[in-house]
């Protein structure tokens, strides 16, 4: 029987003793502590070329396609770290390695076809708490460079 990745993640998480919401708030104070590290760069850099980059950085950092991407990453990460901790088992035989391989690709899979929903759902909470402008997933993406393509795609599917 093959777990959902959310079940997948919630038994690695709980064997921690770790469930979603301290995992997701253990995330949320890691990028605070970088934010507030980047605006002590800002408000204290030597040059204005250190205080330019640290504000581009914050502004980067508070965007909705960093915040997305941040979500996606820890997901994916949250599926695979298991295989390549097994993988890293030198008492590991190749069936053994290849069911894992393809265990962690049906996860993948499923969340794919399953978990889009929630991810939208987590990176737009997290976006609102934040006050990060999350566009309109239903307007049309424009891209600036391939504009003659003429492909109207939304913003959710690019």
């Amino acid at each position: 029987m093959i777990d959902s990745p959310r079940t997948h993640v919630d038994k690695r998480r709980s064997a921690r003793g770790c469930d979603h919401g301290q995992g997701q708030q253990v995330g949320e104070e890691e990028q605070g502590e970088v934010l507030k590290d980047i605006a002590i760069a800002k408000g204290s850099g030597t040059t204005v070329a250190v205080r330019a980059k640290a504000v581009g950085a914050i502004k980067l950092m508070m965007s909705f396609d960093f915040i997305f991407i941040m979500h996606v990453m820890k997901e994916l990460m949250g599926v695979t770290d298991l295989l390549c901790k097994k993988l890293q088992h030198k008492s590991q035989d190749i069936v053994n390695a290849m069911d894992d391989v393809a265990t962690t690709k049906r996860l993948i899979q499923n969340l794919r076809d399953h978990g889009w929903d929630r991810l939208i759902n987590d990176v737009t909470v997290f976006c609102n708490k934040h006050e990060i402008i999350i566009p309109n997933m239903t307007e049309v993406y424009a891209d600036y460079i391939r504009s003659r393509a003429g492909n109207e795609i939304t913003i959710e599917h690019h």
